[in-house]
């Protein structure tokens, strides 16, 4: 790793060629869609997927109560200090000597850990892209862990034309430690398309379960979602009688229970 920035190998040690046992129907379908159908951006492939014709609106990345809560409530809902992403690149350059993301990352697969150059100003977004360059451009290793029995993908970006003064390594734009399984959800999760439903119905029911005694601001924290869109999924509780009001004086909302 360079001192000034995040420069590595071009080929470095940890990745190897893919065993066999790990080309099966799980990575081919990891493979398609990332790389193939890969509904990200333009211009990556010519055979790419709209998110539209999995029913998300052209927005869905920004809203919170979109497709990226549905992703981060996945994986990283209450794990955000593994899911690092950095606008601006020297601060991303310096978080990768920080916190255990330089030469040696590869080494500790006992969680899930994302560190990303936010190029999109969209945190899924930028993975997603950063995820479907790995693959495509082979920066990646499959490690099978027998205790758990689980294959983890190690991954990383790089932008090869950006080289250091040596002209021997490249610039680093993400490093990803992510499950097999976690990156198979997230195909389900984009196809199935949203849900909304399920999110009106879980604010009722954790207002339900605080008796009522719960402000706007702790729903947005417990869901991450804006407060104006907390707001908005009230108003509907109302309108749909489930909600009779909010009670100022014991700072309580009256719930209808028998709905």
């Amino acid at each position: 790793m360079n001192n000034d920035k995040a420069y590595v190998d071009y080929y470095p040690i940890w990745i190897k060629e893919i065993d066999d046992t790990f080309i099966n129907d799980n990575f081919l379908k990891i493979f398609y869609f990332y790389v193939i159908k890969c509904p990200f951006v333009s211009g990556l492939s010519f055979q790419k997927c709209s998110l539209s014709s999995f029913g998300w609106k052209d927005n869905s990345w920004n809203k919170y109560y979109y497709l990226k809560y549905y992703l981060d409530k996945d994986v990283f809902y209450s794990r955000q200090h593994f899911f690092r992403a950095k606008k601006d690149y020297n601060i991303f350059a310096q978080c990768t000597k920080e916190i255990g993301y330089d030469t040696d990352f590869y080494k500790d697969l006992s969680n899930e850990r994302v560190l990303i150059y936010d190029c999109e100003r969209n945190k899924y977004k930028s993975l997603f892209i950063h995820i479907r360059c790995a693959l495509a451009h082979g920066r990646f290793n499959i490690i099978h862990i027998k205790e758990s029995n689980e294959n983890i993908y190690i991954m990383e970006n790089c932008n090869p034309k950006d080289k250091n003064k040596d002209n021997e390594k490249i610039k680093l734009t993400a490093r990803m430690i992510l499950k097999e399984n976690t990156l198979l959800r997230w195909i389900e999760i984009i196809k199935n398309g949203p849900e909304i439903d399920n999110i009106y119905s879980d604010i009722f029911n954790y207002i339900k379960n605080k008796s009522g005694y719960v402000s706007i601001s702790e729903i947005s924290n417990q869901y991450r979602l804006s407060k104006s869109v907390v707001s908005s999924y009230i108003k509907k509780l109302k309108r749909d009688g489930k909600i009779i009001k909010f009670d100022k004086k014991i700072q309580c909302w009256q719930i209808n229970y028998n709905e």
